[in-house]
């Protein structure tokens, strides 16, 4: 990038217009479909600078770090060149944003009195002429450049490699251009794709479309502190959901057990085991299970995880019921007895699979558990409308959510069982029309139990 000075101007001789203009690409941008030529987001524009010996800069970092001009493939400070066009070895340039400083007196009074004690002054301010391209503006100067003024851009998650849009449809016709941007500004991203449908109910993929870069979809993840390989093709996974699986794993015990109804390539299952948990993994997608099992291995947890590929509700019935009876032993103290959680991360259907719970226990079976059964379930509940990302959701959207979800419940057990809820966790803002909540609840005698048995057993029980 070249720059050269205007001169010794002084600051009350440059307009306010100033402020503000360096993260305005060229207005011909705007609109663009696709970037055949770079050359239009070149852009000279003035921005405030200090000019001090080369000496200072390391005693001048402190004080201008916060004020310095940040932009991609830029160096805030260069080599000075003089009026007359010739280096000056001895002088560097220091560049700073213009959106913060517009003269000299925008520094703070300790601030000046800093920069004063290492001979820096008024003297010393100015403006430049610099020039900005295309490699230089950040992602969202390029994104704002070319979408027209009453369009915003949806957003987009990498996962490894690859930059996975869901682009609403009056973005469509701009995909390709922001396809670029995303392969030309975001370090390490190869490919661009394009979500076409929902999610398949069966196995949780969902069909895609190349937008840009690299027709390869293997990717590897480092998530949580653990790596995980797998085709975004042909399994289900959500970097936006890394902080929960991160969250819900820290609430277990390293002698806990988890049993994971849908899970995937193994966010929750490799997390678990890694911290010392029995963990028995189920997914309904065989290529899910294969990831699954290469994560284990990459991760050196052979031995703590067993996994099955299965239906959630045979896994429920039949996995989840079994490897409980056998955990009877009574070798534990009660200090050091287990809890069993369920994880259910299938947040569009979870609540069907909530009957396969009913009465899997006769009354003597379940009395004989020596542990607690939590029951972790992820659902979708109406949304507020709004695309922005929801921080502190107000008392009434709490409730109202609360409220929601503890409905799922009751409709896929058949019995109300708000008095078991442990919590309503919000997880995540999916849409202007759906969020994502966890609801924890300790599962008892009303769900387990098969209706009838209890008096039965009493019956057999004899009489003192």
């Amino acid at each position: 990038m070249e720059a050269c000075q205007l001169g010794n101007r002084k600051p009350s001789d440059v307009s306010e217009d100033i402020k503000r203009t360096i993260r305005i690409p060229p207005e011909k941008c705007r609109g663009l479909k696709v970037i055949e030529d770079k050359s239009v987001f070149t852009k000279l524009t003035e921005v405030p600078c200090l000019v001090t010996c080369a000496r200072n800069i390391g005693k001048l970092h402190n004080i201008l770090r916060k004020y310095l001009i940040h932009l991609r493939n830029f160096k805030p400070v260069r080599q000075f060149i003089n009026d007359d066009g010739v280096l000056d070895e001895q002088k560097r340039t220091i560049l700073l944003d213009p959106d913060i400083i517009f003269s000299f007196d925008s520094f703070l009074d300790k601030e000046k009195e800093e920069m004063k004690n290492v001979g820096v002054t008024k003297d010393d301010f100015s403006f430049i002429k610099i020039e900005i391209s295309y490699d230089n503006w950040l992602l969202n100067d390029l994104i704002k450049a070319v979408l027209p003024v009453n369009l915003n851009f949806s957003g987009f998650t990498v996962v490894g490699h690859i930059a996975h849009l869901n682009l609403r449809e009056e973005l469509l016709e701009y995909k390709y251009v922001l396809a670029s941007i995303l392969i030309d500004s975001v370090p390490g991203v190869k490919t661009v794709v394009n979500k076409l449908d929902s999610i398949s109910e069966q196995f949780r993929h969902f069909k895609m479309e190349l937008l840009a870069g690299e027709d390869n979809f293997d990717v590897t993840v480092k998530a949580n502190q653990c790596v995980f390989e797998f085709n975004f093709k042909k399994v289900y996974w959500n970097s936006r959901l890394t902080t929960e699986h991160s969250r819900l794993v820290k609430s277990l015990r390293y002698f806990d057990i988890l049993y994971d109804v849908c899970c995937g390539v193994g966010p929750f299952a490799v997390m678990a085991a890694k911290k010392g948990c029995k963990v028995l993994a189920n997914d309904l997608n065989p290529d899910a299970v294969t990831y699954l099992k290469k994560n284990i291995a990459l991760n050196k947890l052979q031995g703590l995880v067993e996994t099955f590929n299965m239906d959630g509700n045979d896994f429920i019935k039949t996995v989840i019921k079994n490897n409980l009876l056998t955990r009877n032993t009574g070798k534990e103290t009660p200090d050091k007895y287990p809890k069993a959680n369920i994880v259910i991360n299938l947040p569009e259907s979870s609540h069907t699979l909530l009957k396969s719970f009913l009465g899997i226990f006769s009354f003597k079976e379940f009395t004989d558990l020596r542990l607690d059964i939590i029951l972790h379930l992820y659902v979708f509940v109406k949304g507020d409308g709004k695309n922005e990302q929801e921080t502190i959701p107000s008392e009434t959207k709490v409730s109202e959510r609360e409220h929601e979800a503890k409905e799922l419940i009751k409709k896929g057990f058949g019995v109300d069982l708000n008095d078991d809820v442990m919590e309503v966790f919000y997880v995540r803002h999916v849409s202007p029309t759906k969020d994502m909540v966890r609801v924890s609840l300790k599962l008892g005698v009303e769900v387990l139990v098969e209706r009838g048995t209890k008096r039965k057993f009493e019956d057999s029980c004899p009489s003192n």
